[in-house]
């Protein structure tokens, strides 16, 4: 039986969707003491509210069963993330293992949303999904929000995290999928090119009714005379001046105290893609 490895950008669609439930929208404005005047839409926009709904899931568990109950009612309905995954692997054929992997942005309600999403996964996916394979999640890695404008530090997270798992996996036998369903899309955007790198499958679902795009893998390739340019750089080495003129338009390097220098997420992505025995 083949092993896979699934890796899933997280958004905040349970939040959304549990804010039209009338037990968890009641279960929030009495544990938390929340002006009824407060529209649900506010309270994902709030970040004290957000960081009591925070530290209730990660040390009283309370809400956290209360979502997970409200989740094993209809998952598929409840999560985008889950809906996907479970349509996913509905789909494959039987499996060995399944291991999944979270990336969500360092916000309080993404922070929320991809706890529970993995307590659910751990305790409750199995039941739901007919396979005999174990399913597990490999771990949650938090990409800096991207909107507070440290986009080139979240590109360098997810580059380094991403790529290394995936390489790493595909050394062990695992074959690769990527779900795009949730998060921000520029998240979507870079990690779908990256997943073509890696050469993992891209696994989409419009909504709760509809059924899977599951894309293959485009085989592209980074430029192999930019990577040694790249390198060249990373170890000190200078290269001619109109093809360093060339990487400044791409946005791979940037010149800081009369130095010529990688991006970091530049830097990070050529680690990470050294995991490939290929390379």
């Amino acid at each position: 039986m083949s092993k896979i490895f699934v890796a899933i950008t997280c958004g905040i669609s349970l939040l959304q969707n549990l804010l039209n439930h009338d037990s968890f929208r009641d279960h929030l404005y009495e544990r938390f003491n929340i002006d009824r005047s407060i529209a649900p839409s506010a309270i994902l926009r709030n970040r004290s509210i957000l960081d009591m709904i925070y530290r209730d899931c990660m040390v009283k568990e309370d809400t956290t069963r209360l979502i997970i109950s409200i989740l094993r009612e209809d998952p598929t309905r409840y999560c985008a993330e889950l809906n996907s995954l479970i349509k996913l692997l509905n789909a494959v054929d039987d499996f060995e293992i399944c291991r999944v992997y979270l990336y969500s942005s360092n916000t309080r309600s993404c922070n929320i949303c991809s706890h529970v999403l993995s307590r659910f996964i751990v305790d409750h996916l199995k039941e739901i999904v007919n396979k005999n394979g174990n399913i597990e999640v490999k771990g949650i890695s938090a990409i800096p929000d991207i909107l507070s404008g440290k986009y080139s530090e979240a590109l360098q997270k997810l580059a380094e995290g991403f790529v290394r798992e995936a390489y790493r996996h595909v050394r062990q036998g695992f074959d690769l999928y990527t779900i795009i369903t949730g998060g921000f899309k520029i998240e979507i955007a870079y990690i779908t090119v990256l997943s073509f790198l890696v050469r993992s499958k891209i696994v989409y679902c419009p909504g709760p009714d509809s059924d899977i795009v599951i894309l293959p893998p485009i085989p592209i390739d980074l430029d192999h005379e930019v990577l040694k340019i790249c390198e060249k750089i990373a170890s000190g080495e200078i290269s001619e001046k109109e093809k360093i003129e060339t990487l400044k338009r791409y946005g791979l390097v940037s010149q800081k105290n009369g130095k010529i220098v990688l991006e970091k997420w530049v830097s990070k992505l050529i680690e990470a893609r050294k995991w490939n025995s290929t390379y």
